[in-house]
């Protein structure tokens, strides 16, 4: 017995190859979804998706190469016409450089930044449209309590996970009446 029941939709998740996305990946693909993996090292997502196949789910592995928004948004744009819908769309990716704000350069900031909000920012709005065609649509990030509790030489991610919460706010009343989820 599935607990939800996701026959029928696609859902692309980012940093699905290991850990706490493997478990969203596997668990969406257990309920029947259709799953395009996006990691940035493939062979994980190329390993969960052999063997989410072999049991008769429908996996996909895509590489996760860079956040530049017109890569981001062809990824999913292939996504959406591959499968002929984009129903859900979780940013699991993270992760940064840590460093001391003494040591704390461009090249550090801009890798935080980049993965934690530029990245779920471009994804979510190339997803919302089409998400917006059908009616429908969940997007999802995972946050980290650094959003609100600093940690030493992390003061770069913890600033990147608050700017992811506070998008997703902003972006969920926005999208609200589109059918479409922000959480």
């Amino acid at each position: 017995m599935r607990h939800f029941d996701l026959s029928g939709r696609v859902a692309l998740v980012t940093g699905g190859g290991r850990g706490i996305g493997a478990a969203i990946v596997t668990r969406f693909a257990e309920a029947g979804a259709t799953v395009a993996i996006l990691n940035r090292t493939p062979e994980y997502a190329r390993e969960l998706a052999t063997a989410l196949c072999a049991r008769g789910l429908a996996a996909e592995a895509l590489p996760f190469a860079n956040t530049a928004r017109a890569d981001l948004a062809a990824l999913v744009n292939g996504v959406a016409e591959r499968h002929g819908r984009l129903d859900i769309l979780v940013h699991n990716a993270g992760g940064c450089p840590w460093a001391t704000l003494e040591a704390l350069n461009e090249d550090k900031l801009a890798a935080a930044l980049d993965i934690n909000l530029n990245a779920f920012v471009w994804l979510a709005q190339a997803a919302a449209l089409h998400m917006k065609r059908s009616g429908f649509g969940r997007i999802l990030a995972t946050s980290s309590v650094s959003a609100r509790v600093a940690m030493a030489g992390g003061a770069h991610y913890s600033a990147a996970k608050a700017g992811l919460n506070a998008f997703i706010r902003g972006a969920a009343f926005e999208l609200a009446r589109d059918g479409i989820t922000v959480n």
